[in-house]
C-alpha cells in the first residue's frame, strides 16, 4: 500500500539524486534559456517553477552539463520535460505504450548465432 502510494508521485516528486556537475557556471547561460523560453509560454508555466526548485534545477544542471543529447532534447521540446517532470512515470509509460501500433505479424524471438 505504501509502494503504491510512493508510485502516485510525480516524477519530479521523485528526485533524490542529480548527477555532478564539473562546471556548473557552463550551464548557466542555458538554464537560464530554457526558464525564460518557460516563462514565455503560458502553456509551460508549471516548468518554470519547477526549474527553480533546488531538486529539478540541479537534475536538469547535470544532464545539462553531462549529456549534450539529453540537453538538444529538453531544449527541442521544453513541454515533453514539463510532461515529463510532471507524470507520474508508470502512467505516462502506460499511455505511450497504449499510443504504440499493434504489431501486424506476430513476434518472434531471434535465432541464437
Amino acid at each position: 500500500m505504501a509502494d503504491e502510494a510512493a508510485n502516485a508521485k510525480a516524477f519530479f516528486e521523485r528526485i533524490v539524486e542529480a548527477p555532478v556537475v564539473a562546471d556548473a557556471d557552463s550551464n548557466l547561460p542555458v538554464l537560464a534559456s530554457l526558464v525564460a523560453k518557460a516563462r514565455e509560454a503560458p502553456d509551460l508555466a508549471e516548468l518554470a517553477r519547477l526549474v527553480e526548485t533546488p531538486q529539478v534545477g540541479a537534475l536538469l544542471a547535470g544532464t545539462l552539463n553531462c549529456s549534450p543529447f539529453l540537453s538538444s532534447l529538453i531544449n527541442r521540446n521544453p513541454a515533453r520535460l514539463q510532461r515529463i517532470l510532471t507524470s507520474v512515470p508508470e502512467e505516462l509509460l502506460q499511455t505511450i505504450r497504449r499510443s504504440l501500433p499493434t504489431p501486424s505479424l506476430p513476434l518472434r524471438r531471434a535465432p541464437k548465432p
